[in-house]
């Protein structure tokens, strides 16, 4: 179904010879198709959890800045009939739809928050990662290694985004300098607000306490005894 107008697009174009009516075609059944996936992804924002949504928030803003670009591009030839100027405002409008697109991946909200695992990337291999561990199997080596788990949270949920962006789809070995100057400069709005990200955190606190020392205190002190009766 989805296929039918990229067909009819393709085969119009060539069979219609080159003109304002084969330019009127391109550009309104690219309109239609954007808008169509622009209102399919916000009837899904009620949809699911709140990482769930926030992906297809995420990604229905993508798709609306993108087809924004397009009905500018359409203004200029189909309404105005004139060649879009260069510079063009819709050519930064459309650079700039894949951040939220890329943003919403990060999101990854096929997979649960308890077994959040991802891939090592080029970032983990410079650093000498090893392995990334969920709360569950952080919990499980820790207490292996005779330890009692007091607490475990999730920490800097923003740097995931910029960590899957350069790790995984940009390949990097290392964070660039504007990067990291941003970074230090937003680092204080970033502490108040990540607890409300629905990102997973790119790192976790775990609060240990030997299990031996554990036992020590749970244990009463012998002048405190009260003797049975």
């Amino acid at each position: 179904m989805a296929c039918a107008p990229v067909f009819a697009q393709v085969l119009l174009s060539l069979l219609i010879p080159h003109s304002f009516v084969l330019t009127a075609i391109g550009d309104l059944t690219q309109n239609a198709l954007l808008l169509a996936a622009t209102i399919c992804i916000g009837l899904n924002i009620f949809n699911g959890d709140r990482r769930m949504r926030f992906f297809w928030i995420l990604m229905g803003l993508g798709f609306a800045t993108w087809l924004c670009s397009q009905v500018l591009w359409t203004y200029f030839e189909v309404i105005l009939r004139k060649e879009t100027p260069n510079p063009f405002v819709g050519d930064v409008i459309l650079f700039l739809h894949i951040v939220p697109m890329m943003a919403a991946l990060a999101v990854q909200p096929h997979l649960r928050q308890e077994r959040h695992i991802t891939r090592l990337g080029t970032l983990d291999v410079v650093l000498g990662h090893c392995r990334r561990y969920s709360k569950e199997s952080l919990r499980q080596a820790a207490e292996d290694a005779g330890f009692v788990v007091k607490d475990i949270f999730e920490f800097n949920r923003i740097g995931t985004p910029a960590w899957f962006l350069n790790g995984k789809i940009l390949r990097r070995h290392t964070f660039g300098l504007f990067q990291i100057w941003m970074l230090d400069i937003l680092t204080p709005l970033f502490r108040r607000i990540d607890w409300l990200l629905p990102f997973p955190g790119l790192s976790l606190i775990a609060v240990l306490e030997r299990r031996d020392a554990y036992q020590e205190e749970a244990l009463p002190a012998f002048g405190t005894c009260v003797p049975a009766r």
